[in-house]
């Protein structure tokens, strides 16, 4: 996988070579390199289970106590809320939530955010975990009381901004430039097709008004 920064980079160098007097900044690149992933991601006909990994980021999450889900009716029950508001997800991929220890013994069973209040009721079932993103925040609920003692969890899938999204990995870089761009490497070249394309504008050619044969749209050099 690439970094922003080595992708920003070959923009640049490209961008130079062919334009002149012209600047352009990082954050606009890493805008435009964000706004494309999500175009290419949306025109991928594969099916969510066949997204590689590369598409993908893994984010934890710090979580904290709260009595009610904001905005709605308040309920005798306590749930479990992300700490930070989570980046909007992507029409696509497959999510998943774990708890730090993968291979522990909780589980978690990520949901709609329209199944989850009627989550729960099944006695068999009591021990699962459910969670749900509404109003950017992710929401945990169990009949386990147990569930009360997580302090963190792991989300994995496929977020619209990459960029925020990375401050919240595992592993976060200092420099935000430094983290993996979240795409696999047989779209970088279209990727990056894209990008250069706006940021270089229109091309615009000198109309050949006479048709013979020659290259009139040649810059004229005087003697």
């Amino acid at each position: 996988m690439s970094t922003y920064r080595e992708l920003v980079y070959m923009v640049m160098d490209k961008l130079k070579q062919n334009t002149d007097d012209t600047y352009f900044t990082e954050d606009h690149i890493i805008f435009l390199l964000d706004k494309y992933r999500n175009f290419l991601l949306k025109q991928d006909k594969s099916a969510d289970s066949e997204l590689t990994e590369a598409n993908y980021q893994t984010l934890c999450i710090p979580l904290i106590e709260v009595p009610s889900i904001v905005g709605e009716s308040c309920e005798d029950r306590l749930y479990l809320r992300s700490k930070d508001k989570i980046p909007a997800l992507l029409n696509k991929g497959i999510v998943t939530v774990q708890p730090p220890d993968y291979f522990g013994s909780t589980h978690i069973q990520y949901v709609d955010k329209h199944r989850f209040r009627f989550t729960g009721e099944n006695k068999y079932l009591k021990n699962i975990i459910y969670v749900t993103l509404f109003d950017k925040y992710l929401y945990l609920k169990s009949e386990n009381p147990q569930f009360i003692y997580l302090k963190d969890i792991k989300m994995t899938g496929i977020f619209e901004n990459a960029a925020e999204a990375a401050k919240l990995a595992c592993e976060p870089q200092c420099d935000s430039l430094d983290s993996e761009f979240p795409i696999s490497d047989d779209k970088v070249p279209q990727l990056l097709e894209f990008v250069y394309k706006e940021l270089q504008g229109p091309v615009i050619e000198p109309e050949d008004k006479d048709n013979n044969a020659q290259d009139d749209k040649a810059p004229k050099v005087t003697q």
